[in-house]
């Protein structure tokens, strides 16, 4: 082993010194196209990507683009280049590199068109009109290869059309090539309409012939607001990986597709974010309009595998109405809230293995086995089956699944913790030790006590401090933050009688709360008894003297309306100066402070429950900081009796999302439920129509985290779970998915027993697995109930590999879809490479993240050793066994195919070709 992991060592050693590129050309937005391009100052550097280009020999040379804004479409033929963007230079920081479709005076070229535009595909009477066009003119001599990256190609420039051209981002015509970390958007008409144009990326053979011609690669690459189709791959070899894909949502102007393989196409679509392709027309909605994925006929051999498309009318569909399908294998992918079905085929000899499918799931005609082979479907999970065992198929009475298996419960069953003192509410998890273990910390309102338990590391808890509050102070809600000048995480509790105290962690132990003595009760904060605190926020809103608390007061109707203060901080935890209460608010009930504009400064969300001032009933109540001083922002309608809220970034756009708790109309026999309220800030505050779910009556509290351990780059997946104190339940809204920009909604719900009257909800990791367990508190039995998070199986690809002979980069692939426990069909598949070449399958327990042909192991702690067939596949069968011990195992694998043409490792004449890379682990 150690004589492989040095030839390894010795390959990346190499790889790293070699395959220097001939002449750079440099281009920033205040150069001349009259400069030499041949240095990276405003004096030397080219004005436009155009004449860097122009400037490059026909293979070997780079363009590197400043930062900036470049109106300009780019066209490269029968140039062998790169075009780097984001490149700092002298006076030019850090930012987005923008090729943006000119408003006018585009090129009209003919010949600029894309192959077997047959209607309603594309408009056959114009040209394709890019903004980035690559093509090989002599494409029997394949030499044609052009590396895109780090730029955004914009077309929002092109206004109405009027039926005008049929405009794309980026099309790659009879040529190879890698689009790597690329934004391509606003390839659509103003406003979108229904015609049948606009398209992000176009990879085009131009005919069968010529298809071994054409192989680009897509990685990492960002796609929005593009009329009709965002990938589309015609007669060619296409891979997209870790890409996200953005439709419209439900409109009825479009039917859009995410990814489209036809026409001789062939390739792999793997660990993308595909959402948010839906058409529902007036009147008669086409159930098959909008696809995630499309593929029709006549294709080559396809894999789509780790995967999550979700808010589509057919998350993967496979047509054969146009031409034979080749055998086409979809494992491992997460299909949910689709709104006609999860998967549909009606071409035959496909596998379809370990998706994870929630409703609705099945549909075609008789599931494609009215042909010959049939379809083999196997090991896929159902979230409305209740026990393992065979599946009917809709359509196709005489096949099923007979390793069908339900989708596991975000949590395990109920567990009660320990007593919690009388009458138990607000919660809050953190690590308070310093030991890094999460810890739990709660109130009791009927005993007056703040109570603090540490974790044990292992799910278990030893009791902490219990720290007496005065008499009749009646805590509800606790927070936690940095409030003095110490390094350990402070307590505030807000309290029913007009009162916040502070519990300052001393930092040292054993005792790290005053529990012998009164916490500070903090004096001179303008909240009096009527006032009555019901929630408490803790974050630094001032950019000095540590953390400061922002306090909801719900009021005592009729007579004392509700609102909020800001209390700030002097430093030392215990004296703070209260603010003037903020705006109109009847009765708030919940608070939180976050960054919702991006702007470095601390907002303020608070719930008004609208108790007393009928006017302003149920809102959500946004408050703009800048520099410390707020200003009144949006009012967002939620539902009925909003009480908690929260912020956490459920999209992973950088920008917080509210998650509002509703209370509901007992009296209605209304229930509560749970709204997001997505934000689409940019510069101000501004938040989409918020995605509203029914839960229980009562819906008091929410808190959110990651259930399954399944948040992975490009793809998250985060849950929120609501208490609902009417129910004697919870509620577990899982993997919140953003569809579009304005809408968006959760995977499937599940709800949770084994408590009474519930009143306070966390989400930590107590056990160390990495899935977030939930704590709940309970005020009908006055103890704690904890719910254990469950580790769902993980296939995520990523990475780029390296070149052998043709050019032909080997594509990892599984087979029998997730890496369940157990899962007996479970193997690694190659495809792509050299035929009848030896093969290495690396496996690793760390991985590294490379942008291009690299080793993406971080070591190679498992060897195997095989030979491709004569097709150039491999595959090595991994059975997994039923083993809870081996839960959360996570192993990262790579191909490695002796190649006299391989790039890797560089420089040219080397030795391997590597394929990409797929991280598993084992779940449920």
């Amino acid at each position: 082993m150690s004589g492989v992991r040095g030839f390894v060592l010795a390959a990346a050693l190499a790889a790293a010194a070699g395959g220097a590129w001939a002449t750079d050309y440099f281009v920033r937005p205040d150069g001349s196209d009259a400069n030499t391009g041949t240095g990276n100052t405003a004096a030397q550097a080219f004005l436009t990507v155009q004449r860097g280009v122009n400037a490059c020999a026909p293979a070997g040379d780079r363009v590197l683009v400043a930062p900036g804004a470049y109106v300009e479409q780019v066209t490269i033929r029968d140039k062998a280049l790169e075009v780097l963007g984001g490149i700092t230079m002298p006076g030019i920081g850090a930012g987005a590199t923008v090729v943006r479709m000119p408003a006018g005076g585009r090129v009209a070229d003919p010949s600029m068109r894309t192959s077997n535009t047959t209607p309603p595909i594309v408009n056959t009477a114009n040209q394709a009109d890019p903004t980035i066009w690559v093509e090989d003119t002599t494409p029997a001599t394949s030499d044609v290869r052009v590396n895109l990256a780090d730029l955004t190609v914009d077309g929002a420039s092109l206004g109405a059309t009027a039926l005008g051209p049929v405009f794309a981002g980026i099309v790659y015509r009879a040529c190879k090539g890698l689009i790597r970390d690329c934004v391509i958007e606003n390839y659509q008409d103003n406003p979108p309409n229904g015609a049948q144009r606009g398209a992000g990326i176009w990879v085009d053979g131009l005919n069968p012939p010529l298809h071994t011609a054409t192989d680009v690669t897509m990685l990492r690459c960002t796609i929005r607001n593009v009329q009709k189709g965002l990938i589309v791959i015609k007669v060619g070899r296409g891979h997209v990986t870790n890409c996200s894909l953005t439709g419209y949502g439900p409109v009825p102007f479009i039917a859009q597709n995410g990814i489209q393989f036809s026409s001789g196409a062939d390739g792999t679509a793997d660990g993308s974010t595909i959402c948010g392709f839906e058409f529902d027309p007036p009147g008669s909605p086409d159930p098959f309009a909008s696809a995630g994925v499309v593929v029709f006929g006549p294709t080559g051999p396809l894999s789509l595998a780790g995967n999550y498309l979700a808010g589509c009318d057919v998350g993967v569909y496979v047509e054969d109405a146009f031409g034979v399908v080749g055998a086409t294998r979809v494992a491992g992918n997460t299909v949910s809230a689709c709104a006609d079905v999860g998967v549909y085929t009606d071409a035959e000899g496909g596998r379809y293995e370990g998706n994870a499918l929630f409703d609705p799931k099945i549909g075609g005609d008789a599931a494609g086995d009215d042909g010959t082979p049939p379809n083999v479907w196997t090991g896929n999970q159902f979230h409305d089956l209740v026990a393992p065992g065979a599946r009917a198929i809709p359509g196709s009475p005489g096949t099923s699944d007979a390793g069908g298996r339900p989708t596991p419960n975000p949590f395990g069953p109920s567990v009660p913790l320990f007593p919690g003192g009388v009458d138990p509410r607000g919660i809050v998890a953190r690590d308070l030790n310093a030991d890094g273990r999460a810890d739990l910390a709660f109130v009791t309102s009927g005993g007056n006590t703040v109570e603090v338990r540490y974790g044990d590391g292992t799910g278990g808890f030893t009791r902490g401090e219990s720290v007496s509050l005065p008499a009749a102070s009646i805590p509800v809600a606790l927070a936690s933050g940095l409030l003095d000048a110490g390094a350990t995480v402070d307590l505030a509790v807000a309290c029913e009688n007009g009162t916040v105290v502070t519990l300052l962690n001393d930092g040292t132990g054993p005792a790290w709360y005053p529990a012998a003595g009164i916490a500070a009760t903090i004096t001179g904060a303008g909240i009096v008894g009527t006032d009555r605190p019901a929630a408490i926020a803790v974050g630094t809103v001032d950019g000095v003297n540590q953390d400061d608390l922002l306090v909801a007061l719900a009021g005592s109707p009729p007579f004392f309306p509700g609102g909020a203060r800001l209390l700030l901080n002097d430093g030392t935890g215990g004296t703070f100066v209260g603010s003037n209460p903020f705006g109109v608010i009847s009765s708030a009930q919940g608070c939180a402070l976050a960054d919702l504009d991006a702007d470095g400064d601390l907002d303020a969300v608070v719930s008004d429950a609208g108790l007393i001032m009928p006017s302003v009933i149920n809102n959500v109540k946004v408050f703009q900081n800048t520099g410390g001083t707020f200003a009144a922002g949006p009012v967002l309608t939620a539902g009925t009796g909003p009480r908690g809220n929260l912020c956490a970034d459920l999209d992973d756009d950088g920008r917080p999302e509210i998650v509002q708790a509703n209370f509901g109309n007992p009296f209605a026999s209304e229930k509560g439920s749970v709204s997001v309220f997505r934000n689409t800030s940019s510069g101000g505050i501004s938040f989409a129509t918020p995605s509203t779910t029914e839960c229980d009556y009562g819906t008091m509290a929410v808190s959110s985290g990651d259930a399954f351990a399944d948040t992975t780059t490009g793809s998250p997946h985060r849950d929120v779970a609501a208490v609902n104190y009417g129910a004697d339940n919870v509620t577990v809204l899982v993997d919140w998915c953003s569809f579009t920009i304005g809408s968006g909604g959760f995977a499937f719900l599940r709800t949770l027993t084994g408590v009474d009257l519930p009143a306070g909800t966390a989400l930590a990791d107590f056990n160390g697995d990495g899935a977030a367990d939930l704590t709940v508190t309970n005020l009908g039995t006055d103890d704690l109930t904890k719910y254990n998070g469950v580790v769902r199986a993980l296939l995520t690809f990523y990475g780029l590999g390296c070149r052998g002979t043709a050019g032909r980069i080997p594509a990892i692939g599984v087979e029998g879809g997730l890496p369940l426990q157990p899962n007996l069909l479970f193997a690694i598949t190659v495809s792509n490479a050299l035929p009848n070449a030896g093969a290495l399958l690396a496996a690793s327990l760390g991985r590294v993240d490379a942008p291009g042909c690299s080793l993406l192991l971080a070591s190679i702690d498992l060897l195997l050793v095989t030979y491709t067939a004569a097709d150039g596949t491999a595959r090595f069968p991994i059975p997994i066994p039923e083993t809870p011990t081996l839960t959360g195992t996570t192993l990262y694998w790579q191909w490695g195919i002796f190649d006299p043409n391989g790039e890797f490792p560089p420089p040219a004449g080397g030795l391997v070709s590597l394929s990409n890379a797929v991280c598993t682990r084992l779940g449920e």
